[in-house]
């Protein structure tokens, strides 16, 4: 097509070389606002189920995770606020893809490590409470079986 529009004019070869580059630029710049967005997103995510329960946010050993997600944060923060910064200024030097990714990755295990210690967390009081219903259903059952022979 681009040739049968050089043959017209030749400039028109030229145009379409430029118009064609500049749209590459907002492609990619699009997609790399759109990491970006994710990246947000995700972290956003996370916080939403991080702070679901304020009885989980007051157990002693889900501190370390609050505080790595906190860390997290802030390191994200400053990653954002310095492509916005970057990209009102001019070019994103920084590998955008790989910095966001491993945000959205640090993120996800984050929210992977608070389920499963709340998972483990619900296990053990499932188990103790297991464990004092059959010691309630022992006694119980010995009181019927003590009251049952002391009437014959």
């Amino acid at each position: 097509m681009i040739d049968m529009l050089a043959e017209v004019h030749p400039a028109a070869k030229i145009a379409f070389n430029i118009v064609s580059t500049e749209f590459n630029v907002l492609k990619k710049h699009k997609e790399e606002n759109q990491l970006v967005l994710n990246l947000y997103d995700t972290m956003l995510n996370v916080y939403l189920n991080a702070s679901e329960d304020e009885i989980l946010q007051r157990r002693d050993w889900l501190h370390r995770v609050y505080e790595c997600l906190f860390e997290q944060t802030i390191e994200c923060s400053y990653f954002i606020e310095g492509y916005v910064k970057k990209r009102i200024g001019g070019m994103f030097t920084l590998n955008l893809s790989d910095k966001a990714k491993e945000f959205c990755e640090g993120f996800k295990h984050l929210r992977n490590q608070l389920h499963d210690d709340v998972a483990k967390d619900g296990l053990v009081v499932t188990l103790g409470i297991q464990e004092q219903v059959n010691e309630l259903s022992t006694y119980l059952n010995l009181r019927i079986h003590t009251g049952i022979q002391n009437r014959i």
